[in-house]
């Protein structure tokens, strides 16, 4: 993996104007970036779902995983890169305490 110096690479997790969570990312693998998470009180109403996609991050049931994307997906919510306002509306988000995987799927930007 390669370290990351730059600190403008924040992104925030929001569902419409509300922001779920920031993450400052620290690495970067290929499309996955690595990034330290700071929840707001709002991402109360999904830990469990985003502690239920941690179980599939080393296992292989498709059928399960996709279930567990879609869930994710039909949230609504987004990520916005700060520095250049990108924005995402699907990614792959893996949240494991103040830790967070993800790979956002830039052909969707809006």
């Amino acid at each position: 993996m390669n370290e990351i110096k730059d600190d403008s690479n924040v992104w925030e997790l929001r569902k419409g104007d509300v922001v779920i969570g920031t993450l400052d990312v620290h690495d970067q693998d290929m499309f996955w970036f690595t990034a330290h998470f700071t929840p707001t009180s709002e991402f109360e109403h999904y830990r469990s779902i985003f502690s239920e996609g941690r179980s599939f991050v080393s296992k292989s049931n498709n059928l399960e995983w996709a279930k567990w994307y879609d869930k994710i997906n039909s949230f609504g919510m987004h990520m916005i890169r700060l520095h250049n306002q990108d924005t995402v509306s699907e990614f792959i988000l893996y949240i494991n305490d103040d830790e967070a995987d993800f790979r956002p799927h830039f052909d969707k930007l809006r």
